[in-house]
């Protein structure tokens, strides 16, 4: 004979069999098994997608004005044709000018000024072109640049160090100074 005990204790062991069997089953079956990571990258790949959209003849015709607009980034046109940027950043911090098919060194080839912060995080430029003076700080992380690399006047901190020390940023920026220095 089953006493009540024993009959609720099985009912309790039996619970936790079919827990453990949804969960070891849930990937297979839900309709929600998507990660989180999973969903995040398709929304990238839409807003690439409808970047690449909106800026097709900007990207095709290199139309600096258009593309920096299109990202917020205020455009100034020199006398001489050249131009001016409030600030260089890539896009977004997940979408880079080159997962919209744009050439950074084609579009900064005609930049001779930055008045702002210079992120040159996730950047596929090797070179600064015509730049010769960013006004705010310039961030050179997870870049091509190297600090020995020919770099123009800079106003703000320069970092090229994830946990750069104030020592490391003084004397990148000391040995920036002197480089453009001696180039002249």
């Amino acid at each position: 004979m089953v006493n009540e005990f024993d009959k609720k204790e099985a009912e309790i062991v039996s619970i936790r069999e079919e827990k453990t069997d949804l969960s070891r089953n849930s990937a297979v079956t839900s309709p929600f098994n998507e990660s989180f990571a999973d969903v995040k990258g398709v929304e990238i790949i839409r807003e690439i997608e409808e970047i690449k959209a909106d800026l097709a003849n900007a990207a095709a015709e290199n139309n600096v004005r258009e593309i920096f607009d299109y990202f917020d980034i205020g455009v100034f046109i020199n006398r001489n044709g050249t131009y001016g940027i409030t600030e260089y950043r890539q896009p977004t911090d997940d979408i880079t000018f080159s997962d919209i098919g744009i050439d950074e060194e084609k579009l900064i080839e005609n930049v001779v000024k930055i008045s702002g912060n210079a992120d040159f995080r996730k950047s596929n430029l090797s070179a600064l072109g015509k730049i010769q003076y960013i006004g705010g700080r310039a961030d050179f992380r997870n870049s091509k640049f190297k600090p020995n690399m020919k770099l123009p006047k800079i106003n703000g901190k320069v970092i090229f160090y994830e946990h750069q020390t104030l020592l490391q940023g003084l004397f990148v920026k000391f040995i920036t100074t002197i480089c453009r220095l001696t180039d002249k």
